[in-house]
């Protein structure tokens, strides 16, 4: 019974923290995010401690140790990076505690932890959170623009990073069409779900377009082409339901790309200032692009330091003094971080950083592909490009998403080796212990 109640307790936390990860935020008025991790870390304690734990579930958790160390380790680069440093900020300590208390929240429980129908329900709530998250800034674009009457407009221009941070929305996004593409593959779900599926997947797809994030269109093409390549080479027999699946999203993200003005769309101004940037460097004049000379100062600093890098409170203000050498008054006024969480990594903490970084992106990749697991293998990728464009673990937003979703799927790829091996036991294709 006790099992049966704190395997149930855990469902519920975590579909919670599935919930409130894309609809609370700071700029909203309201983080929960933190105080989820809290409770899942004390409901650990609480049952370590009662000695509810399930043997079974601890011995196949040790699977997870190598994760758990990787997270260590980077949590112990942080630490380095901010002892070097001249400056001290506590805040900083607290900011990276996820990186130690969701690991041993959610790799190393007490319980078994779920089955195939509560993983549906855990990412139907997912996706479900990220409409909800959707039609919060559309609403808020809409009672902000009620005079206008340019709401498309004034959306993707203004209102877009209302929640939080345009990229991080996106990515959210897209995590969840992965998961609801991956689900349309489940036969057992009824007409009904799959119906709900292509809603959400439609939603999202227009979500991912109106968050005005390069990195998010870039990381939602990227994504479903290499799914893609993965069912035309591994699951032939599902490439028409693929192409069924995606069908719709697509079509949706194309029609709202091409609806947007093209003063608003990013990606071609991007496309511009790419060719300038080109024609500057032919000339060897100074990149224009924020976000480029971000990346050059960070390369600069990162080189000049290592291996022991700057320490992560003097590096904003070695990038400062890069900016204001090289006039780069843009940059400087906006403060602008590296933009780039490996640079970031690199420059800040030396070559600690870098491969506590690059260690555990690599496990990630390593299991998915052992386990012929996609969705790991995608999530992967989705944060590896993120990680390209945005500094993602200097802000909570990017921690608890990076970190929540690694130890999420691990859980997931542990549970269906289990139900493999146990279904390997009842036809008596396994070794009995």
């Amino acid at each position: 019974m006790w099992n049966t109640v704190c395997k149930n307790v855990f469902w519920i936390l975590l579909s919670a923290f599935a919930l409130v990860l894309p609809t609370t935020s700071p700029n909203a008025g309201a983080n929960i995010t933190p105080w989820m991790v809290l409770a899942l870390f004390l409901w650990w304690i609480t049952g370590r401690v009662a000695g509810l734990c399930h043997k079974q579930r601890c011995k196949a958790a040790r699977s997870h140790i190598i994760l758990i160390l990787l997270f260590m380790f980077l949590y112990t680069a942080y630490i380095y990076g901010m002892l070097i440093s001249s400056g001290k900020n506590v805040n900083d300590w607290f900011q990276k505690l996820p990186f130690v208390l969701l690991p041993c929240a959610l790799l190393i429980p007490m319980v078994d932890y779920m089955d195939e129908k509560k993983w549906i329900c855990f990412k139907l709530t997912y996706a479900i959170a990220c409409v909800l998250s959707l039609l919060m800034c559309i609403l808020h674009a809409y009672i902000g623009e009620l005079s206008h009457f340019h709401f498309y407009n004034y959306y993707y221009s203004t209102l877009t990073g209302w929640l939080r941070h345009p990229a991080y929305l996106s990515m959210m996004y897209t995590m969840a069409i992965i998961f609801m593409v991956d689900l349309l593959y489940n036969k057992e779900l009824s007409i009904k779900v799959k119906v709900m599926i292509h809603i959400i997947n439609v939603f999202l797809s227009i979500g991912v377009v109106l968050s005005g994030s390069r990195a998010g269109i870039l990381a939602f093409i990227v994504i479903l082409f290499l799914y893609f390549v993965y069912v035309s080479c591994f699951e032939r027999y599902h490439i028409k339901q693929w192409i069924l699946s995606t069908l719709i999203p697509v079509m949706c993200f194309c029609i709202s790309f091409l609806l947007l003005p093209r003063q608003q769309n990013r990606v071609i101004v991007t496309q511009s200032v790419v060719t300038n940037e080109l024609s500057q460097r032919y000339h060897k004049s100074s990149p224009k692009d924020a976000r480029v000379q971000a990346w050059q100062a960070a390369w600069s600093i990162g080189k000049q330091y290592f291996p022991k890098g700057v320490g992560i409170a003097d590096f904003q203000q070695e990038q400062q003094n890069f900016y204001r050498q090289h006039q780069y008054w843009v940059s400087a006024k906006k403060d602008l971080n590296a933009h780039n969480q490996y640079l970031q990594a690199l420059a800040s903490m030396g070559l600690p950083g870098i491969l506590a970084l690059m260690g555990w992106l690599s496990y990630i990749m390593y299991i998915g592909v052992k386990s012929r697991n996609e969705v790991l293998c995608l999530f992967g990728v989705l944060i590896m490009i993120n990680f390209m464009f945005e500094s993602m673990l200097e802000r909570q937003d990017g921690i608890m998403f990076a970190v929540f979703f690694t130890c999420v799927l691990m859980m997931e790829v542990s549970d269906k080796k289990t139900d493999h091996e146990n279904s390997n036991h009842s036809r008596g294709k396994a070794p009995i212990c």
